[in-house]
Order: C-alpha cells, then structure tokens, then sequence
C-alpha cells in the first residue's frame, strides 16, 4: 500500500485492524502512528486505550491486550514495536515455515480475525515480505513501506510545515533546505521549527532565512565548493575553505566529505553511462531519490574521465596526509588549484 491509500484510509476513518509500518523514514512511520492515535483514542483516555509493546516476542499478552474492550470508548490502539516476526530468520529466508513455538503461528491466527475496534499497529526495522506473518498482514491488514520522499514530494511535505507555523516559503528557500538536510526528515522539521521561531512575526520565508540559520558548514561549504570546481571559480572555493578556516571547521571531515562526494558521483555518472535508469543509479551511488533534481544537475559538470582524476588524486592526498607528507589543508588546496583551472 502506498502512503496516498494510508491517507486515504484515516481521511475515511476506517482505523480497525492491524497496519504493518517499515522502512527508512522514521520520521514518516512516527507523523502517521501518531495520527492513529490521535483519531483513534478519546483525549483524556490514553491511559486507558493506549498500549505499547516494545521489543518483545510475547505475542499472548499482545494478543490479550489487543482483545480487551476499550475503556468508556469505541476504539483503542496498540503500537507494537520490533518484535522480529516480520523479519527472515536467520536460518534462511523459508525457515519460518518449519519454526515452532515462536509465536508466529499465534500472531498469523489472530491477525485474521483483529477486533473492530483495536487498531494494532506494528512497526519492525526488518521486514521480508516473504514470511507468513508478513503474507498475513498483507492480506487481511495494511503495509505501508515509508521510503525516503523524492524531491518533488518532500518539497510539497516543507511547505506544508511551513504552512503549519503560519509562513509562506520561497521556492528557492525550500531547494536550500533540500539541499542541506539530505535524506533526514527529522533535521529538516528541526530546521524548520528554528527557522520559524526567528522569523517571529514576519510570514515570509526566503533563502536568505535558511542561509542565516544553517550558516557556514562543512555541509554548505561542500555544495558551494562543488559549483566552485564546475564554475573553475578557483576564487569562490578558496573563500569558502578560508571561512570555514575563520570558524574553526575541521578541514580534515571537508577533505573526506569532498572525497566521498565525489567517488559517488562517479559511480552515478558510470552507471548512467552504463543506460542505467537515473532512481536505480542514485540508489547505488547512495543518494536519496529526494536529492536527484539537485544531484543530477550538479554531476552533469563533470565528465567521467574528470572524476575519475579527481577520485584518483583524492586517494593519493589521503595517502601523503597520513604519511604526514601533508596537512588537511594543503591538500584541500592542491584539489582546488587543480580542478578548478579553467
């Protein structure tokens, strides 16, 4: 299921049943758990028709819970976390059929037939969708994989957040944040809360707004680095590395940002090369699909044969820096000076 049928689902308010929630975004799977709560327990009753479990296997007593009739109330929600059924076991992917005594036999029965008015809601780190428990749930219940949101999507999601603290946010002050937060939802809305709580009074949310409260990082500094070296603005890098040498950054973690940056974006340029579908090539070069707009236009720069030099030289000044023939410094210099000649 997809996360337009979940919202589909609380908008209709059909909250009975069991709901799988797995995946990488944990800020997601927490916004909508907390949702079902919300819609699902009566205010002043949580006490009462709100159950937790959290890493155990004692799928009797879940069950016995689950089972209970809500207090003075229509509905009660479970939140179980990371029991381990939904995951393979670890003598192979089909060895849960032969497994005995674990509770998953217990569990497959009871999601079956789950109360009308309990709404359990499981939450797992490791899921294989080829286990029964998971077939259960599938079939009689609702999965939701909460994967990290594209570009597009996440932008949609900031404004809203925007929306929420009564602000209105520029375009060009949604890409920044993109930029700098990378996959993390949750350090977005962190940004975010900051960004609004100093904006106090004012409803308009520029560029300058997210520039003021990210300031010079080694974060900021990689992007602006980055369009230095596909600008061969030698000028523009060195003020960046000279700021972040002002604010005491340790030039070292810059060295080895730059580095990795750009081994993964030889891997994306290889694999695009290749005729590989740009959402698989981001995922193998380790880039969130939400950062691909972005990414993309910054890797058409730079030609494979420029990458791979610069991976090359990279690996060399990481040599010298260790065998003390370098400092962090001069090495970062030596990469400006030679890729950023025109």
């Amino acid at each position: 299921m997809s996360l337009a049928d979940l919202r589909k689902r609380i908008e209709q308010g059909n909250f009975g049943g069991a709901f799988l929630f797995y995946g990488p975004e944990k800020f997601l799977i927490r916004y909508f758990t907390n949702i079902l709560i919300k819609k699902v327990v009566a205010p002043g009753m949580e006490q009462m028709n709100f159950q937790r479990f959290e890493d155990t296997k004692d799928i009797s007593a879940i069950i016995a819970c689950c089972e209970t009739y809500p207090v003075f109330s229509e509905s009660k929600l479970v939140l179980v976390k990371n029991t381990g059924l939904f995951a393979a076991s670890k003598k192979g992917e089909g060895a849960d059929e032969s497994e005995k005594g674990d509770g998953k036999e217990e569990l497959i029965a009871f999601l079956k037939d789950v109360p009308d008015y309990c709404c359990v809601v499981f939450q797992e780190d490791s899921v294989a969708k080829n286990v029964r428990p998971f077939k259960a749930i599938a079939a009689s219940g609702m999965v939701v994989e909460f994967d990290h949101l594209n570009d597009v999507d996440l932008a949609k999601w900031i404004a809203r957040m925007f929306a929420d603290n009564g602000k209105k946010v520029s375009r060009d002050a949604v890409n920044l944040l993109i930029k700098l937060c990378s996959n993390s939802m949750d350090e977005m809305n962190n940004e975010i809360q900051k960004i609004c709580n100093l904006a106090g009074t004012r409803n308009e949310i520029s560029e300058a707004d997210v520039a003021n409260i990210t300031g010079t990082t080694i974060k900021t500094a990689i992007f602006d680095i980055t369009n230095a070296l596909a600008q061969k603005n030698a000028n523009r890098a060195f003020a960046v590395l000279e700021d972040l040498t002002q604010l005491n950054e340790p030039i070292q973690r810059l060295f080895i940002m730059i580095s990795k940056r750009f081994g993964q974006y030889l891997v994306l340029k290889e694999y695009l090369a290749d005729g590989k579908a740009e959402d698989v090539a981001m995922q193998k070069a380790g880039f969130g699909l939400n950062q691909k707009r972005f990414v993309l236009a910054e890797v058409r720069a730079f030609s494979v044969k420029y990458l791979r030099d610069f991976v090359k030289t990279c690996n060399k000044l990481d040599l010298d820096i260790k065998n003390g023939r370098l400092s962090d410094r001069m090495a970062v210099e030596l990469l400006i000076s030679k890729f950023c000649i025109k």
